[in-house]
């Protein structure tokens, strides 16, 4: 990745010292049980969302067994993953993300793994939120791939970026755990 201390200037770069060795797939962290099951953005309500004064009109209370949930579901997994990664991930509001991106009347599900997804469905955008984990990412379902996670304002992040070297300047792909660190959002309300 591109260093600040050698840069041309004008260019946003990102540098992470050793990034090979400090970040880690997602997909390899041992699942723990977290120590209590509290949503971000509450005074001490269980369950609460960050959004939690949104309605929830994507809530579905038919047949338990086939439907999803009605209520947020906290899974241990997202605590786990929370806890390992949680300094690769900037503190964004998710409160202010989730009006930013899924506006004053988003249709919100639950699922089975422990997200709550507050989507717009006139953009496609959606905030994923993992309940026990306190984080969330954004994503544009209009875009497949590994593209479709975008920056806490909805924004794509570039395939590539620019590499700064002695012999000049090239683009380089990002690497797939620097894309998850910019993708991925602490709770910071």
């Amino acid at each position: 990745m591109a260093n600040p201390a050698h840069g041309p200037g004008g260019v946003n770069q990102l540098f992470i010292p050793n990034y090979e060795n400090a970040l880690t797939p997602l997909y390899s962290i041992p699942f723990e049980k977290p120590s209590t099951p509290s949503a971000p953005g509450t005074t001490g309500s269980e369950g609460a969302t960050p959004a939690a004064a949104l309605t929830t009109s994507g809530a579905n209370s038919s047949n338990a067994s086939a439907a999803p949930p009605t209520a947020p579901v906290f899974n241990p997994a997202g605590a786990a993953r929370a806890e390992k990664f949680a300094d690769f991930q900037q503190k964004v509001s998710a409160r202010d993300t989730i009006a930013n991106i899924a506006g004053d009347n988003p249709v919100i599900t639950y699922t089975e793994s422990g997200k709550t997804i507050y989507a717009n469905p006139t953009t496609g955008k959606q905030v994923v939120y993992d309940n026990a984990g306190k984080y969330f990412r954004v994503e544009d379902t209009t875009v497949s791939g590994p593209l479709r996670y975008t920056d806490q304002f909805g924004n794509p992040i570039p395939n590539n970026v620019p590499l700064i070297k002695k012999s000049g300047t090239s683009q380089t792909g990002v690497p797939a755990d620097v894309r998850k660190a910019l993708t991925h959002f602490t709770d910071g309300d």
